[in-house]
């Protein structure tokens, strides 16, 4: 399943419309920061579900705070990010989506795209639309299938440098 992910719009509906139909996704998200230009999204690609949280600057907005939803089988926590503090600390977020039972962490409010791949979760971040336009939109990411657990962790230990070292033995 292909996913959509925008957050922090902030009035810039126009790209984030031509980065949705360049994606052609299953399911478009907003994580908040102007939930009302998910209305841009709407008309444009009404055949695709939608769904949208409220971010720090969606006053008086009907959107829920963080939302539990399933994507293509897997369960998935959105939330703009604000409310746990995410500018400093991933660990609110992450309880949060661990005693919810979600295996994808969406999350926007730092205008930072990034993926991370902790233990128990995925967490994606989208970039400001603002800054994707700078970089000719090229911010819609395709999820990667994940592959087995050892064969992520031999990667790592690959891209670090520690694959094939001898282990030192502790000093005493």
């Amino acid at each position: 399943m292909r996913l959509a992910v925008f957050s922090d719009t902030h009035g810039f509906a126009d790209y984030m419309v031509s980065a949705a139909r360049r994606a052609q996704p299953d399911m478009l998200i907003h994580l908040g920061d102007c939930t009302r230009d998910t209305s841009a999204l709407e008309r444009a690609l009404p055949d695709i579900p939608l769904r949208c949280v409220r971010g720090n600057c969606d006053f008086a907005a009907l959107a829920p705070e963080s939302d539990i939803f399933f994507a293509g089988g897997v369960k998935v926590f959105a939330a703009h990010g604000h409310r746990y503090g995410v500018k400093t600390s991933l660990d609110a977020l992450l309880n949060s989506a661990h005693f919810a039972g979600a295996q994808l962490v969406l999350y926007g409010h730092t205008h930072i795209a990034r993926i991370d791949y902790p233990r128990r979760h995925d967490r994606r971040q989208p970039r400001h639309v603002r800054r994707a336009r700078a970089r000719h939109l090229r911010d819609h990411r395709h999820l990667p299938r994940r592959r087995h657990r050892r064969q992520d962790t031999a990667r790592q230990a690959a891209l670090s440098g520690r694959a094939g070292r001898p282990r030192r033995a502790p000093l005493r």
